[in-house]
């Protein structure tokens, strides 16, 4: 079984965030908001980035249904190009009442932050395994 390891600390290297930027977008083979304006104002600045450009939470779904099964060959990273491809036309409405955002928990309490990150390391988990799925398989079936 897979599993993403997030520290409960906070990292003591400084962070600071960057303005999303044409430039960004137009080089990311994958871009991934944690809502869906996040991912419309993606699209907003290169409108061709619509096909690699998702919400974490819709990715992961998309990743983790039958129709979305990749071969086993190549690298990880051509594993993760060919889930991108075939993703896009995946893509539609999320099941009634599991929205495609995360809730933003800024300003709430420590619940809110455990409850967004739950999400974030779910998400994450299954679109990682969705890319080491096949290598287990022919590897160690």
């Amino acid at each position: 079984m897979l599993e993403l390891v997030v520290a409960d600390a906070v990292p003591d290297e400084p962070f600071a965030a960057r303005q999303l930027t044409p430039a960004l977008v137009a080089e990311a083979d994958l871009v991934l908001g944690l809502t869906r304006d996040h991912r419309a104002d993606a699209v907003r600045l290169v409108p061709s980035a619509v096909r690699r450009t998702f919400t974490l939470l819709e990715f992961a779904r998309i990743v983790a249904t039958p129709e979305a099964r990749i071969s086993a060959g190549g690298t990880g990273a051509d594993r993760l190009r060919e889930l991108i491809a075939v993703a896009g036309p995946l893509r539609g409405g999320g099941p009634h009442g599991r929205p495609d955002d995360v809730p933003d928990p800024y300003g709430r309490d420590r619940q809110a932050f455990e409850e967004a990150l739950d999400l974030i390391r779910g998400a994450v988990t299954s679109v990682a395994g969705a890319v080491a799925e096949p290598y287990r398989q022919t590897n160690l079936g």
